[in-house]
């Protein structure tokens, strides 16, 4: 399970950051998750899952087809 994030740590390397706001930042982040709001995530499909392309089309009757052959 992730750590919660330490505010003074936070502060300490980022000396911009105003507590206030972070600290209802962090406030709201936890009132959203007991509504039961999740992070998207990324929503890639594995290599073995997702689609393959097909070829449907017959190259043979395509006349900008280019064939090179080695002579």
């Amino acid at each position: 399970m992730p750590q919660k994030p330490n505010i003074k740590k936070i502060l300490k390397k980022n000396p911009k950051i105003n507590a206030k706001q972070l600290k209802e930042g962090l406030e709201l982040t936890e009132q959203l998750r007991a509504l039961g709001l999740t992070r998207r995530g990324y929503r890639l499909a594995s290599p073995f899952a997702r689609k393959r392309v097909h070829i449907v089309e017959e190259f043979d009757s395509d006349p900008r087809t280019v064939r090179l052959h080695r002579y």
